[in-house]
């Protein structure tokens, strides 16, 4: 073969091969038997297409005289390849079109050692390949740099991913567990044969507080799977704590995040992910994360996945849905383990799946209690120190009131451990609490009345922060005056530690993840709820818990004060600059080495006041407008996070004469119709003329208001005269074209209707032109000539105006119903079309049926095949 010739034989290999591939997959899906054999020849197959294609990318002679040597020595091994792939092919297609006629199982059609003597002969020529890559120094090169470009390319998308990560659970979880407990699950027969045989679910279950997280299951995997080359561990906890760690999202991000990140490994799955959502600028939906997590598993021979605490998921049924369409339709050796408390809902979804279950049950954890106790009553532990006939009746009441609960005991011995008299010691294992529930409403009655306050306020931020607060963190909050709603530095606890103290068994500490950190103290520990026991007890109480009025954790009177806080802090803290303003003019991500140690708790104060904001609550909007009017915490906030999404630096709007004052009196007016606060865009167009500048993702304020559907403030904004401002209307609103795209784009009809009514272009001017023509297949307008083309009978020109669909053309398209009422009702232009074809064919081809039967409704019909019609008009 000559150069040429050898590329085209590349070409045709890789493709039979990626054939045979997709019927293995028939197979694995419909045969009976052979499932070692299938996986065996399609993992294979797979190895034999990565060679392949790095062949293929070298192909071109573009690249240099070096591909051209190379090739004289694949052209044999080629041949071979082909011959052998022919063989497979027509056996194995003999029987899948047996399966299409029958409608029968597969039948493998290999026999003895035909496929381990087929296996040996490709693996042969694939060697031979791989010979040749290496004949020339310079292809080894090329090969080397195209693999770093594949991991840098990896990197980007796992990034952008942003999964959260399972491993802080899984050291926590190390940490927690004792020497010689858990062991028993490794031993039982349903986890044996759940790590043999593929395809079926374990379900792990037992009561809360009953040890679940910290067996050894999943050390155990991970070690297993490194032994497999053909096998990748996944797992997620889910966790209460962190807000990502309680959604699907979270957990396919970090699935997939967990199982592309594997050496020399490349999914073009994750490549087509990223390609789907622009290149990062968009975030995939939790379909196309389940959809490309499935395309991975298919890649993989052997995959292990392992879910913790399922019912710590805030969206079980999600969840539960989403594991029976990855069991259902990943046709590779996939094995599934998950832990929960037992909840009816799981158990029937897990009924109607292949699935076991392990119990774990008080008598079987009484044994792992067994050490643990003994292991804190040993030598040099604290109650190790008390006599031996002391410590054998502190074991026994433990053992015997535990009733499998792991939590319980340790909440007992914290108690314990206080005592330092054997009279007091004994009084105390005789009123052992039976329930955990009484454990904690006696921990809580038992705090002094001097503290109470703080350790509910603690409680409060505990239950419903958005991320885990850190010890210095959490003790920034415990100095702001509920009652003035003022940060006050002088309240600031002496020793943070004591918060701590104060919380008894309630919270734990764990050292913060932080890997840029050069140290850590013990100021950096995160603080957490000491077990999802004690969110469910602070949750299902009443009022009332014993003598402590808990009414303040009610979710809604806790989001209110959290609000609060944290714009108090900011208000307060705004003077508190950590350079001058000649070094802000710095890089973004240097955000977190800007922020003042002295305030440690601006940073959440700034991502987070929003999400815990009310708009009901009146004294969080008198605290939001006083950020808005005041510029230098306005210009700080700002700085440290821009809800806008672009990352723009607040200090490039500065004036040089006053630093702290914006340049663009808009800015804040931009803000404040971005996030909804009508007060405060009322209050700001008071103080100062309607100035209307273009400079956030979505132009202006005008734009912002119309994006995010807030009809009443864009109402406000037209009344004030900003749609007539310099730039007008019909200019750009950044992202989008115009307000009117930005509106129709996210489907809201009513600023749909307000902006058109203030005189925007209903037809988006300049966009998709009205076409004369038709072909087969286009639309008509009842009672009229005109007609609307097919897609089919134009093709809309690169670069031309059909750049910009009309805006009904993206109501259409988008499938926003509402929003195509108001354009009929206001007389829009019907007749346009787009990158789809005509409205009709905008709705159906993106699954809205809904849409494009209203609009025939409207007197838009299919036309009769074979109506001529002339060409479309040219001169775009």
């Amino acid at each position: 073969m000559e150069g040429l010739g050898t590329a085209a034989a590349l070409i045709n290999v890789t493709q039979l091969t990626g054939k045979i591939i997709a019927i293995l997959y028939d197979y694995q899906r419909s045969s009976r038997h052979a499932h070692q054999e299938i996986s065996a020849v399609k993992r294979a197959l797979q190895e034999l297409r990565d060679i392949l294609e790095i062949l293929e990318g070298l192909s071109a002679p573009s690249t240099g005289s070096h591909e051209l040597e190379c090739f004289k020595y694949i052209d044999g091994p080629l041949r071979i390849c082909h011959l052998e792939l022919n063989s497979l092919e027509a056996k194995l297609s003999s029987n899948s079109k047996l399966l299409d006629r029958l409608g029968s199982s597969l039948t493998w059609p290999f026999k003895g050692k035909e496929v381990q003597k087929s296996l040996n002969l490709l693996a042969g020529q694939r060697s031979n390949l791989q010979l040749a890559l290496t004949a020339d120094q310079a292809l080894v090169v090329d090969i080397s740099d195209m693999l770093n470009r594949l991991y840098e390319q990896r990197k980007v998308i796992v990034d952008w991913l942003d999964a959260p990560d399972p491993s802080t659970n899984y050291n926590e979880a190390c940490r927690a567990k004792y020497p010689n407990t858990g062991l028993w699950v490794l031993e039982h027969s349903n986890y044996k044969q759940w790590k043999k045989d593929a395809g079926q679910l374990l379900w792990l279950h037992g009561i809360s507080g009953c040890g679940k997280t910290i067996l050894s299951i999943i050390q155990e995997m991970i070690t297993n799977c490194r032994s497999l080359p053909d096998s990748a561990p996944a797992y997620f906890y889910f966790d209460f704590r962190e807000l990502r760690k309680r959604t699907v999202d979270g957990c396919l991000r970090s699935l997939i995040s967990q199982l592309v990140s594997r050496k020399d490994y490349h999914s073009p799955s994750l490549y087509g992910l990223y390609e789907r959502c622009e290149r990062g600028r968009m975030q995939p939906t939790n379909e196309l994360l389940l959809s490309t997590l499935r395309d991975i598993l298919q890649d993989i021979p052997e995959t292990y996945i392992i879910l913790d605490a399922l019912d710590e998921c805030g969206e079980v049924e999600h969840l539960l849905a989403s594991i029976s369409e990855l069991l259902s339709q990943t046709t590779t050796e996939l094995h599934m383990l998950f832990t929960s408390c037992h909840q009816r809902q799981i158990a029937e979804a897990f009924e109607n799946l292949p699935s076991m279950e392990i119990l774990v049950d008080a008598r079987i954890v009484g044994f792992d209690i067994g050490h643990v106790v003994e292991e804190k009553l040993s030598e040099g532990s604290r109650l190790g120190k008390w006599p031996t006939k002391v410590k054998d009746e502190i074991k026994s009441e433990l053992l015997r009131g535990s009733n499998g609960m792991f939590r319980w005991v340790a909440c007992q011995l914290e108690t314990l451990e206080k005592c330092i008299k054997p009279a007091a010691l004994r009084q105390a294992l005789k009123r052992l609490p039976r329930t955990l529930n009484e454990t904690y409403k006696r921990i809580l009655g038992g705090i002094d009345i001097e503290h109470i306050g703080d350790v509910l306020t603690i409680l409060q931020w505990l239950l419903y922060s958005q991320r885990p607060l850190r010890l210095k963190e959490l003790a920034e909050v415990l100095a702001i005056d509920d009652d003035l709603l003022s940060f006050r530095p002088e309240n600031r606890l002496r020793h943070p530690t004591d918060l701590l103290r104060i919380c008894s068994s309630l919270v734990s500490h764990y050292p913060f993840d932080d890997r840029s950190a050069t140290s850590t103290t013990i100021l950096d520990t995160e603080i957490r709820l000491a077990h999802s026991t004690v969110r469910e007890y602070l949750l299902s109480r009443p009022s009332l818990t014993g003598e402590v009025n808990t009414s303040c954790l009610a979710e809604s009177q806790a989001q209110g004060m959290m609000a609060k806080s944290c714009l108090a802090y900011l208000l307060h803290s705004k003077g508190a600059h950590c350079k001058q303003h000649v070094d802000m003019v710095v890089k973004i991500d240097e955000e977190s080495k800007c922020v003042d140690e002295g305030f440690p708790f601006r940073t959440y104060a700034a991502r987070y006041w929003l999400t815990h904001a009310i708009p009901t609550d009146h004294a969080s909007q008198e605290l939001v407008k006083l950020l808005f009017t005041d510029y230098h915490a306005f210009g700080q906030w700002l700085h440290l996070y821009d809800p806008d999404g672009r990352g723009k630096r607040i200090w490039s709007l500065i004036n040089p004469s006053d630093p702290l004052a914006p340049a663009i009196p808009g800015k804040p007016l931009y803000y404040a119709s971005l996030l909804g606060f009508v007060d405060v865009v009322v209050a700001l167009l008071e103080r100062g003329p309607g100035i209307e500048y273009f400079d956030g993702f979505y132009g202006s304020a005008v734009g912002a208001a119309a994006a995010q559907g807030h009809a009443d403030i864009l109402k406000i904004l037209l009344d004030h005269g900003l749609g007539n401002s310099l730039q007008g209307l019909d200019q750009s609103a950044g992202f989008f074209e115009n307000p009117l795209y930005a509106a129709v784009y996210n489907g809201f009809p009513d600023c749909t209707r307000l902006l058109i009514e203030a005189g925007i272009d209903i037809n988006g001017q300049s966009s998709s032109k009205t076409m004369q023509g038709v072909a087969p297949g286009a639309i008509e307008v009842e009672g009229s000539d005109e007609v609307l083309p097919s897609a089919s009978a134009s093709k809309v020109p690169p670069g031309g105006a059909h750049d910009r669909d009309a805006p009904i053309l993206v109501a259409a398209e988008r499938g926003h119903l509402e929003v195509a009422r108001v354009f009929v009702e206001k007389g829009a232009n019907l007749l346009v079309t787009g990158h789809y074809g005509n409205v009709i064919e905008s709705a159906a081809r993106n699954g809205h049926a809904d849409v494009a039967a209203y609009l025939q409704s409207r007197g838009l019909t299919r036309m009769k095949p074979g109506r001529s019609a002339p060409q479309p008009r040219t001169g775009y």
